[in-house]
């Protein structure tokens, strides 16, 4: 993570601010942000490590989105001995397998099987949902590859068209694991290929999926002006008609928007989440109970959703994997952070996302 820079002291100062041009000293900052001023003399003395926590708090001081605080520092060496490097040598060859100049040739042998190349991905998304990480890190690289061959094989037609949506949803599924594994460059790769080939397959809702899940890898990585703009773009792209439109339209539509109001949370503008809240409660209203299509859309959407109820609900269908995510974190502590008490169920929920200790 980029180290906190300028702003709080005598460093280069970000957008021509800092904490002096503020009127601020070291102590009327700590106590303006309600923190000591232990974490923000080692900022200013260019120490590393800083928690997003503390940025997002000394942002809501300053009146400062928080990404404005989030200058980058020099890189660190990479170690020689990571572990991941090696347990994902054969799905990295999969997903950025080597180029040359020569021309591409179609694989050799029989016509894909489609339906099994389907499978295969609802397979592995149904292992990613019950928080089973180790098989899907054995299947993908061959996923990859079958996914590959198909759309090699296919060059027009309807069965292209399938393949290149196939293959769309297979790299959305393997960037949500490398996401969630924190190999955020690969993952990157794989959730730019899943909104590629969906656009080229002329599939907008399966490529707003692919977005959904860019959103959380830029999320997860601090790139939170990014995560909100593609999100909102994309939401104004297959923005559900007011007659006709099917619950899976509604769901992507509205988890869009609770991606973007997370990352619009993290960024403190506080405005724009709320009002985009609001619009994943629309859609909600809309699809008028709980709409579950994990496998296809990655979508679970419902009223619930935009609400304290939706957060409890998400825990008893897909506890593992909703434990892990961070933007329904971000909603829970949005929705709590005012208020004096909290119910049972808001209490357990809380527990399992982590944010109570």
């Amino acid at each position: 993570m980029g180290r906190l820079r300028g702003l709080l002291g005598r460093l280069q100062p970000v957008h021509g601010l800092d904490r002096r041009a503020a009127g601020l000293s070291q102590e009327q900052l700590a106590q303006r942000a309600g923190m000591s001023i232990g974490p923000i003399r080692k900022i200013e003395q260019g120490h590393g490590g800083v928690r997003m926590e503390t940025l997002h708090t000394l942002a809501r001081a300053l009146k400062l989105k928080t990404s404005d605080l989030m200058a980058a520092g020099p890189p660190q060496p990479v170690k020689h001995d990571d572990p991941n490097s090696q347990n994902l040598r054969e799905l990295r060859i999969a997903l950025t397998p080597a180029l040359t100049l020569g021309p591409a040739t179609a694989p050799a042998g029989e016509e894909p099987d489609l339906r099994r190349l389907s499978r295969m991905t609802y397979d592995n998304s149904v292992l990613y949902f019950g928080d089973t990480y180790q098989s899907i890190a054995a299947d993908l690289p061959t996923l990859i590859r079958a996914a590959n061959d198909a759309v090699a094989y296919y060059d027009s037609g309807d069965e292209r068209t399938y393949a290149l949506v196939e293959r769309s949803r297979a790299l959305n599924l393997v960037g949500r694991y490398l996401t969630q594994i924190r190999q955020f460059d690969l993952a990157h790769v794989a959730a730019r290929g899943a909104i590629e080939d969906a656009k080229a397959a002329g599939n907008n809702l399966v490529a707003a999926s692919g977005v959904g899940g860019m959103c959380w890898l830029l999320v997860r990585t601090e790139r939170f002006d990014e995560a909100e703009d593609i999100a909102v773009a994309t939401m104004d792209i297959v923005e559900p008609k007011i007659m006709g439109a099917t619950p899976d339209e509604y769901s992507t539509w509205g988890g869009l928007a609770m991606e973007a109001a997370a990352a619009a949370a993290r960024n403190n503008r506080p405005k724009e989440a709320k009002a985009l809240r609001k619009a994943a409660g629309t859609a909600a209203k809309a699809v008028g109970k709980t709409h579950r299509n994990l496998l296809r859309h990655w979508s679970m959407f419902g009223p619930v959703t935009a609400a304290m109820e939706e957060l409890s609900h998400l825990d008893d269908l897909a506890p593992e994997w909703f434990r892990h995510q961070s933007s329904a974190a971000i909603t829970f502590e949005e929705i709590t952070k005012k208020r004096r008490t909290l119910t049972t169920d808001m209490r357990e929920v809380g527990a399992h996302l982590g944010v109570f200790a």
